[in-house]
């Protein structure tokens, strides 16, 4: 894990200085083998880079320090499904068809405006809350390409709600500055609700929205 560490060490900086190249041959004695960069994200002041190594998905997070000095130190490497928060709540799902990252329900923007009020009401009665938006596929098709349609679904969700707060409560200030306790993650095909060949199998194509205390 140290060598790997090194090598998605140097991705995330090229990705920084938007240099971004699709694959790098990586060789650290004993070890050389190929990393494609899948894709990358800002997330809030929070920075998301997708790579594969050996056929493995893997997640790097780092947070932009105040000071814009990012460090090996401030990088974080893990597979893109996380461990579940402890004492999280769900309050709103959706659902989505296969394939896709636009909700299957037929009142989704009424819905999402809903859960965006939520949104607002939960950040702003609990200083030690924050919201988390996360996407989910179903065990179907290539694995990598779940990864990347669960994340495609829950930033997705999340710019919605974002947007939808900024807009109507662009006077605010209160309201704007707890959406920086706002954030999505994605999980690919690794949490499902039911096994691919149950009858609910839909149910797993889903994004949910989480309260989590810091």
């Amino acid at each position: 894990m140290h060598h790997l560490h090194l090598i998605l060490t140097f991705l995330l900086f090229a990705s920084l200085a938007s240099a971004q190249p699709n694959k790098v041959n990586a060789s650290v004695a004993p070890d050389s083998f190929q990393v494609e960069i899948m894709d990358t994200l800002w997330q809030g002041a929070e920075l998301v880079v997708l790579v594969q190594v050996r056929d493995q998905n893997y997640a790097l997070q780092v947070k932009k320090p105040a000071s814009g000095n990012i460090t090996a130190h401030d990088i974080q490497i893990g597979e893109p499904g996380l461990p579940a928060w402890d004492g999280s709540i769900s309050f709103g799902t959706l659902l989505f068809d296969m394939g896709s990252d636009k909700s299957k329900d037929k009142n989704a923007d009424k819905l999402l405006e809903a859960l965006a009020e939520k949104v607002v009401q939960i950040l702003k009665n609990d200083n030690s809350i924050r919201v988390e938006v996360h996407g989910h596929a179903s065990p179907d098709g290539e694995e990598a390409a779940n990864t990347l349609l669960s994340m495609r679904r829950a930033k997705t969700v999340y710019d919605k709600i974002v947007a939808y707060i900024e807009r109507k409560y662009e006077d605010d200030v209160d309201a704007l500055m707890n959406l920086n306790r706002m954030r999505f993650q994605f999980h690919g095909e690794t949490r499902p609700l039911y096994p691919v060949t149950s009858s609910k199998n839909f149910e797993n194509r889903r994004v949910e929205i989480i309260t989590v205390k810091n």
